[in-house]
């Protein structure tokens, strides 16, 4: 039986480009070597694209961070085709004199990416137009899910439960800080998750009990954010200063008795 080459995209642009290299060496550690034929892609955090000579080990984002740069596995460069056609990446072999062009078909393409430029509907569109399988939710649902502030208008839009929330847009924000946060915790209280709206569960959240005068928790969830002008979520008492993002949203929900609210910032 033929074997199916799988195309593994990992890494990316996003801050979560280490959580990434994570996720994809239990992916190459599971996948059955008998029925497929893994090939490492990997995105570099400046965005170019590569093909490893060998995949990723370790399973943990810790280690991968500890991990010195120049640890990692030697890089061919590789371009993706996007159009259809037989010849899914194009990598190149450069040296002083000339530079030898190969091709390569991919089967179907799993793309292990966290975060923006990657779980956000952007690469599922480049496999689309490529006309490339892959594995995973298309662009839409991609887009969406990555959304909190989007996710939460379609979720309440078919009637689903969803706790209360705030969205403070970038211009509000900048334009006055203070009553933003005097709106928010009037309307949610403390204490409040806030939270990038478009990067992942575990990174750059805050937890505030108090403080509306407290930006540094604030400052450091935007921070890690990428220059992309959609939205960023958060996950403390109120938005950050400074973020790259458009919009924050805010949720409140019940735990034990307590009350926790959240906001998302875009």
């Amino acid at each position: 039986m033929k074997k199916l080459r799988v195309g593994v995209i990992y890494g990316g642009r996003s801050s979560e480009h280490e959580v990434s290299l994570a996720s994809a060496a239990a992916v190459f550690k599971h996948l059955d070597r008998a029925r497929y034929e893994p090939v490492p892609i990997r995105i570099e955090k400046d965005g170019r694209w590569s093909l490893p000579d060998a995949p990723p080990l370790l399973e943990s984002a810790a280690e991968v961070i500890q991990t010195r740069a120049d640890a990692r596995p030697a890089l061919r460069e590789t371009h993706f085709v996007a159009r259809p056609g037989s010849d899914t990446l194009l990598s190149i072999d450069r040296t002083k004199t000339a530079s030898t062009v190969s091709a390569m078909t991919l089967d179907v393409v799993f793309p292990v990416l966290h975060g923006p430029y990657g779980e956000d509907g952007t690469v599922q569109g480049l496999l689309e137009l490529a006309g490339v399988p892959y594995v995973g939710a298309g662009v839409l649902a991609s887009a969406v899910g990555m959304d909190k502030a989007t996710m939460k208008l379609v979720f309440a839009a078919r009637g689903l439960p969803i706790c209360d929330y705030e969205v403070v847009r970038k211009y509000d924000w900048k334009k006055n800080r203070h009553a933003v946060l005097t709106s928010v915790v009037d309307r949610l209280g403390f204490p409040v998750f806030v939270k990038p709206a478009n990067l992942g569960s575990s990174v750059g959240w805050q937890l505030r009990h108090s403080g509306l005068s407290t930006w540094q928790g604030w400052r450091e969830s935007i921070s890690c954010c990428p220059p992309k002008p959609t939205r960023c979520t958060s996950t403390s008492s109120t938005p950050f200063p400074g973020s790259p993002r458009s919009a924050c949203t805010r949720r409140c929900g019940q735990r034990r008795g307590s009350t926790t609210r959240r906001c998302s910032i875009a």
